[in-house]
């Protein structure tokens, strides 16, 4: 009975999910036949994705936001030297990663990363916390006032599905931000009480 509960949760927090952004992009990130190039296509992105070619140091290569509907692009990667690049592509459902080899005249693809960011929803004085957490690790939930104070913590171990509503009604006016961390990043959520 508990895990069709979750598996109904599951299916709720997704299916309200691809409602609310929209259409879910379809990527192909291809490496080019001639040269070294990398050819990016993406199709139905939801608003502010943003894309970046990041070397070994976290320095950033090169850096766009999407605009059009269908974006489709040829990256020239002749001036780079060999080595490992990461090409990210970040937007408010997800971030993904995809590690680059570039050898030579020869440009791979090693490894893919994807990373689910939770979803805030602000209605009123509630906000809604919603977070697929598939690997089921620990997950804490800070909420802190405009002195960095806490006023709310809370730890999730070993749930898939990690919801949360925090009520702002009775809360003074200030500016408060909502810090979740699980095992691959940090994410905030700003809320202004008035």
């Amino acid at each position: 009975m508990k895990a069709i509960i979750k598996i109904s949760a599951l299916i709720a927090l997704l299916f309200s999910s691809a409602t609310g952004v929209a259409n879910e992009p379809k990527v192909r990130l291809i490496p080019g036949k001639n040269a070294k190039s990398l050819i990016f296509q993406l199709e139905a992105h939801p608003n502010g994705t943003q894309i970046r070619l990041v070397d070994a140091q976290d320095h950033v290569i090169y850096s766009e936001n999407m605009v059009k509907e269908v974006y489709a692009k040829k990256f020239d990667l002749s001036k780079l030297v060999a080595g490992k690049y990461y090409f990210v592509m970040d937007n408010p459902i997800r971030t993904t990663v995809y590690s680059l080899d570039i050898n030579g005249s020869k440009v791979s693809i090693v490894d893919r990363k994807e990373n689910t960011k939770p979803i805030f929803r602000q209605k009123e004085h509630l906000v809604y916390l919603n977070l697929l957490n598939l690997n089921s690790g620990k997950v804490e939930i800070n909420v802190l006032d405009s002195s960095d104070r806490t006023v709310y913590t809370h730890v999730e171990n070993g749930k898939q599905l990690v919801e949360k509503v925090f009520n702002f009604k009775n809360a003074y006016q200030d500016k408060y931000t909502i810090v979740v961390k699980d095992e691959a990043s940090v994410y905030y959520e700003n809320v202004t009480i008035k």
